[in-house]
Parts: structure tokens; sequence; C-alpha cells
């Protein structure tokens, strides 16, 4: 309902992010309505009782505190698109609007006409935000049910496309093989809907986390934005592609509006806290990392981002503690030795990061910082090098990295930035 409805101009809806967070409030209507700053508000309630769903669902004046409109379904799940559309429209008729044809179309017609296939798609969802092994796996299989009952369903594609992104930005899958699916799912949905602004930030993302291609990346996120200003993901991808051309504030701020929308989301409270360590600004992004993980405990990149943080604060102790506990929880990756590697080699306990530098890892840029304070400068270069070859996210906002001042000395950090096609900063 919140997304039909936001489709309408001259209609203010608060995002589904801030309005989630008054599920179960004390506060009274008229004082949920003032701090929201609506005149109106939409509350309901839905029971599952075998394959009947219960729907209620009334309209409230919040300034004279008075209903405007009441009503129950009792409909068979499969009905449920149905009930939605019951819902909006006499949302609508109330609040007396005056649609255009395209507007009215927009309402009329569903994303899917498959109960099943939306409910496997929000599964979906809800599983690719929590952002954990588990969770990313089963978003996949959720989203593929969802394509093998409607195939047409542009939504389900792009949650596929998001899906796998994601599994190989945590290196669940190959780099260039998630890739390549993400793309194709992505370029399905928008063969089937190219008005979706969910589309258009997959296409954003695809742009700047496999091509590099920055600009074409955030004017993809805008479009993204112009379709659904209160769109968290497309801000943050608009985030994303400015901080990857070192517009560090700009970045910030884009990721701020993100979090706004969708205060509840793991992954944008956890992306706004790496935003503010590329600002400086540690203590707040600490308090990021810390919210995203009160939201998801699981949640892997607020995690690995902790120790790193705490190491920025100079807490020096802390950060090794919380790279011990990482190390452990993760079930000994070879990615978060490498993080204590660069943490002991920035305490003066450089014989301890030699020592773990010694087994082998993946490349990444952790390891890289480790082992040039390590004095390994060649072999830090070198990892670098293949990054950059094989296009790795790890070097999607490496520029304006505070870590980074260890490889300042060595002419061939300038060249590598440059070659990025950013400016050195």
């Amino acid at each position: 309902m919140i997304n039909s409805l936001s489709k309408l101009n001259g209609l203010r809806v608060v995002p589904r992010g801030i309005a989630f967070a008054y599920k179960d409030s004390d506060l009274d209507l008229r004082s949920i309505a003032t701090e929201l700053g609506v005149r109106a508000l939409v509350t309901g309630r839905i029971s599952e009782i075998g394959d009947t769903l219960v729907i209620s669902a009334e309209l409230v004046d919040a300034t004279r505190v008075e209903q405007l409109w009441g009503e129950q379904y009792n409909r068979n799940v499969a009905d449920v698109l149905a009930v939605q559309q019951e819902l909006v429209g006499a949302i609508i008729e109330q609040l007396a609007l005056s649609l255009t044809p395209e507007e009215l179309t927009q309402l009329t017609d569903p994303a899917t006409q498959n109960p099943e296939a939306y409910r496997l798609y929000l599964k979906s969802k809800y599983h690719i935000f929590r952002v954990t092994a588990d969770g990313l796996d089963k978003g996949v299989g959720y989203a593929q049910q969802a394509i093998e009952l409607d195939p047409d369903f542009a939504l389900a594609h792009v949650a596929l496309s998001q899906a796998q992104m994601t599994r190989a930005y945590l290196g669940r899958i190959p780099w260039a093989e998630g890739g390549r699916i993400s793309r194709a799912a992505a370029q399905r949905a928008l063969a089937l809907d190219d008005s979706l602004s969910e589309v258009h930030v997959e296409l954003g993302f695809l742009a700047h986390h496999f091509d590099w291609d920055w600009l074409g990346a955030e004017a993809a996120f805008r479009r993204a934005v112009e379709l659904d200003a209160n769109n968290g993901d497309a801000w943050q991808g608009v985030s994303e592609a400015l901080l990857s051309q070192a517009r560090v504030s700009e970045a910030v701020a884009a990721a701020t509006r993100a979090v706004e929308l969708a205060p509840l989301e793991p992954n944008l409270a956890q992306y706004l806290g790496h935003a503010l360590v590329h600002a400086r600004r540690y203590e707040e992004a600490l308090t990021a990392i810390t919210q995203s993980l009160d939201i998801e405990p699981n949640h892997i990149l607020a995690r690995s981002g902790v120790p790193s943080v705490l190491l920025l604060l100079g807490r020096n102790d802390e950060a090794i503690t919380a790279a011990l506990e990482l190390i452990e929880w993760s079930g000994g990756d070879p990615a978060s030795s490498s993080l204590l590697a660069w943490i002991y080699s920035q305490t003066g306990n450089l014989d301890g990061a030699r020592m773990i530098l010694e087994n082998p890892a993946r490349d990444s840029t952790t390891r890289a910082r480790a082992l040039m304070a390590t004095g390994q400068a060649d072999a830090a270069f070198a990892i670098l090098d293949r990054l950059f070859d094989s296009r790795s996210r790890g070097l999607l906002w490496f520029s304006t990295y505070p870590g980074n001042e260890v490889f300042r000395d060595d002419a061939r950090y300038e060249g590598l930035i440059r070659r990025m096609g950013v400016a050195v900063q």
C-alpha cells in the first residue's frame, strides 16, 4: 500500500522504514501524526487462520482524531493482492484524490497476479537485507521460486540480482560470476518494466561494482531517485557512486538520507557507518555500525567494520579483542585474520602481523595494507594490481580510506588511483 500510494503526485506518504518504527508504539495517534508531520494515518491488523486472512484497516483524521473509514476483510490467502487494491482504492476515495490515467494504471496493475509469487518475493527481500550468509542463500532461493511461478514478475528478477550481487560482494560466489548472473537478472527486469525505481538501482550497482563507471552509476541511481524519492536503496547507491568519486561530504549526506527513509534496514545503517569512516567521523561511524548490529547481530559487513573503527579511534585493545572475536565468529575466515594482522601492524606488534601474513589468504586491500606496514611493499602492490585487474569490490572506495596513508610514500599508489579514474586525495 505504501509503495502504491507513494506513486501519486501531490500526496506525501511516509516511507515504510519510518512508518514501521511506530509498530506497537505506546504513543497516541495524534502524537504519532505530529511527529510524522501528516494529517491522516492508516492503521490496521493482519492475522492468518489456516488459508484465511483477516485484514482490518481504518483511515483516521489525525487532526480531529476521527475515523474516516474502516473495513474488515476475510479472504483466502490467494486473494491478498485483490484486497490490497481494494484498500488503496478506498483510501484514495476517502482522500478525494483525482488521478491521472497513468496513475490509475499504476495503482490497478499489480506487480504480479500470482499471490504466492508475491509472498515468495517478500520473503526473498527480507532475507537479502539481513546480509547474512544463510539469509542471502535463502534470498536467492525464494526469488528463484517466485520467478518460476511468474517469469514476468520484474521485482522478483530484481531480488535475484540483489541477492547474487551481494553474495559475490561477500565472496560467497566468484566476483565475475556474481556480476554475470546479477546483470542477466537486472536486464530481464528492465525489459519487463523500466519504470521501476528498483530496476535502476540494480543497474546502478552493476555499473558501479563491476564496470567501475562512476558517472554512469550515479546517473542510474539518480534516475531511481526520480522514480521514487523514498527509495532508501537508491539513496545509498547515490552515496556509493559519490564516494567512489571522492565526493565524501556529498556521499555522507546521501547515506544519511537513506537511513532517514529506512531506519530499520541494517544494511543502510552499516553503509552510513562506512561512509562516515571515509569522512573521518569515527565516533559517528561506530554508532551507525552498532545500530546496524542492534537490528541484525549477524550482519557480516557490520561485524567486520567494528575492529577497524575501534582502531581508527585509537582504542587499540578493544580493536584487537573485536578482531579476535570476529575470527572466532567467522570460523577462522582468512579475511578476518588479515584484519587482525593490519591491527597488529598499527599497534606495534609487527612480529604478530608477519606471523599471520605467512599464512595464505585471498587478496584484499586489508592484507595489502598489513604487508605494506610490515615492510613488504612489492607483495602489497602485487595484491593491489591483481585487485585492479579483476575490478575487485575491495578497491571501490580505496582512494579516500583513512588507512591508506601507509601507501602514500610509494609512487605506485598515485598511479593506481589515477588508473581507477579518481583524483588523488
